[in-house]
């Protein structure tokens, strides 16, 4: 299911004049960036910050289309 969605997301993002996206998550959430990756989103920043009322170090990720 999580496949197909994302192949989805990223064709449709093709079909318009985008270059590339991005998305955020947090550090320690390995098993759920390991797909992203696998589509080719690489992280781009990294900084502590708050998520959820914890402390927490932010990731962003961008893959280019």
């Amino acid at each position: 299911m999580g496949y197909k969605l994302m192949r989805t997301v990223l064709d449709s993002c093709r079909e318009w004049p985008y270059t590339k996206i991005f998305l955020d998550t947090v550090a320690g959430l390995d098993a759920a960036r390991h797909p992203y990756e696998k589509f080719g989103f690489r992280m781009v920043s990294q900084q502590e910050g708050e998520e959820w009322g914890a402390q927490a170090i932010e990731q962003g990720l961008e893959c280019h289309l």
